[in-house]
């Protein structure tokens, strides 16, 4: 490789170092603004928790659609991936996850209903989810493009879901997400509908600990709050379940943009360091190619010189 082709080599690495790098920081950037978003929605997520936990307790009437459970003939899969590349093997890894978990799902539901097999629908969120259902030729119906968290997004895709449940669409509702974790992104596929009581009561929601009105912090003694239900509670606990179901959603949206600005933080790392390796080794091939290329014109002036003089003095 001639000096002229290394020097090219060189500008273009350099270009992607600084390009990587940008990608990098924005990353970064949305990654801080997304973790607080979660902060913030997590305190209200834990009170709907357990709201709905307390309603379930003391409600009598329970026979409500959200939580009635019939023999699985049709199943939706809310499927939440990255919009855009640049962050390594997750798109991938969600798609192939998603359809996987649908198929045993499907096989397992068939073995319990005499071998008839579910049929299996799609909902996406994002582009990546979106092309994959589409390339492999599977029952799409329904695809967001746009994967910023709004809660009007979630609400959307939440209000989807419920009005096929209602109408027996579908009988079972099923949400897959990359979660964040210290060890990095991981999907993860839950039940949305029908809503599970057994669900509802966690320990996040029963078990909670005590928080400040405004400063959000913990408090320094243990309250009993007495809760006063107009309308009565009967009337209020569907729109209190459909509520839950929304949060459910809009905490997937959530997870999954902040393990997509993780992935893209990592990718766009390792990119950068392999683009310094290589910027170092064009630096090296630079160098000698250089050297090499002196010395051949030294070699040519002493050469020309050793012929002028013998030619000068005989």
């Amino acid at each position: 490789m001639s000096i002229r082709e290394i020097k090219k080599h060189i500008h273009a690495t350099k270009e992607i170092v600084r390009i990587t790098n940008v990608m990098y920081l924005q990353a970064a950037s949305k990654l801080s603004k997304v973790r607080k978003r979660r902060e913030q929605a997590q305190r209200y997520f834990k009170e709907i928790l357990h709201l709905v936990s307390f309603a379930s307790a003391n409600v009598k009437k329970k026979d409500i659609d959200l939580l009635t459970w019939r023999p699985t003939r049709t199943m939706l899969y809310v499927v939440i991936t990255p919009d855009r590349g640049f962050c390594g093997g997750l798109p991938s890894t969600i798609n192939r996850w998603a359809t996987t978990s649908a198929e045993e799902q499907q096989n397992r539901m068939a073995k319990e209903s005499s071998g008839i097999l579910p049929t299996i629908r799609y909902l996406t969120v994002g582009k990546k989810g979106r092309d994959y259902i589409t390339r492999t030729n599977r029952n799409l119906v329904k695809a967001f493009i746009n994967t910023q968290p709004t809660w009007a997004l979630a609400m959307e895709i939440a209000h989807i879901s419920v009005e096929a449940f209602h109408k027996e669409e579908v009988d079972a509702v099923f949400i897959v997400y990359a979660q964040f974790n210290l060890k990095g992104p991981k999907p993860v596929v839950e039940q949305v509908l029908p809503v599970s009581l057994s669900q509802i009561n966690l320990p996040m929601a029963t078990e909670r600990e005590p928080i400040g009105p405004a400063t959000g912090k913990k408090s320094s003694f243990n309250e009993n709050i007495l809760y006063f239900y107009a309308p009565p509670l009967e009337n209020i606990f569907p729109g209190l379940v459909l509520r839950y179901v929304i949060c459910h959603v809009y905490g997937a949206l959530l997870e999954g943009i902040i393990s997509e600005q993780y992935a893209r933080m990592v990718a766009m790392k390792d990119a950068t360091k392999k683009a310094k390796e290589t910027l170092d080794d064009l630096n090296v091939a630079y160098n000698v190619a250089r050297q090499a290329q002196i010395t051949s014109d030294l070699l040519e002036v002493i050469s020309a010189t050793e012929a002028l003089g013998h030619q000068l003095f005989p």
